[in-house]
């Protein structure tokens, strides 16, 4: 599954992105930490983090659908007019960065008494292409135990995923006559290639895949080592 997501260059250490590899044109997803609200000197900082994305909508809003995921530090939703809300309001309509259809309206932040929405997934579609987002579902997250002052943004939509192919060389690998391996070399082979292996966090897809491929990797070896195979040319 990595082989579907790849880091794009850009950006900096508040606006990262990658790419998404689907059947139709592929995501890029953005996730932002944008600068806090404060005073003058703040919002120049703010203006600056826009800028970077504005560079990222320029370079890819042609070639990809993109979903910008975060803190904004802002919001559209405030009972007071604040300066950082109407610059990024007004970034998000000059650039076509939408709310996805019926979008929860609460409060992502909290401290003390005071709340605001300003944890977002927005969306920015290729023109007369919408497929990616059109059905996406967002939902704020309540439930577990969560020590932040923020709360989780979690948004659900299908896609396609292109999955790598690998090139052909022209060798067919024949079938494996099991009646022929030699069993206990085959076991004792496989518990060598297994026995210093480490595996990642197996909750995560990343962990998954890794033990996986290593697993595939050590029954392959093994099988090899007790059972050498003939290839054939086409």
């Amino acid at each position: 599954m990595s082989t579907m997501f790849s880091q794009l260059p850009d950006g900096d250490n508040r606006i990262q992105a990658i790419e998404i590899s689907t059947t139709k044109d592929p995501i890029c997803l953005i996730n932002v930490y944008l600068p806090s609200r404060g005073t003058d000197k703040g919002h120049d900082a703010y203006r600056a983090a826009l800028d970077i994305l504005k560079e990222l909508l320029l370079k890819y809003q042609r070639t990809h659908s993109i979903i910008i995921a975060g803190d904004f530090n802002a919001s559209f939703h405030r009972q007071y007019k604040d300066t950082q809300d109407e610059l990024f309001k007004n970034f998000c309509k000059e650039n076509q960065i939408e709310l996805p259809s019926n979008y929860p309206i609460d409060h992502t932040y909290h401290q003390g008494d005071s709340k605001s929405q300003i944890d977002y997934i927005l969306t920015k579609s290729r023109e007369n292409d919408d497929e990616s987002t059109e059905y996406m579902q967002v939902k704020i997250l309540r439930e577990g135990h969560n020590t932040s002052d923020h709360y989780p943004v979690s948004a659900e939509f299908s896609v396609r995923l292109r999955t790598a192919q690998k090139q052909l060389n022209g060798d067919i690998v024949t079938k494996i006559n099991w009646e022929k391996v030699d069993k206990t070399s085959y076991e004792q082979n496989l518990k060598e290639e297994l026995k210093d292996r480490k595996y990642l966090n197996m909750r995560t897809p990343y962990g998954i895949e890794q033990a996986t491929n290593q697993l595939i990797s050590g029954l392959t070896n093994a099988l090899n080592l007790s059972y050498p195979r003939r290839k054939s040319k086409i």
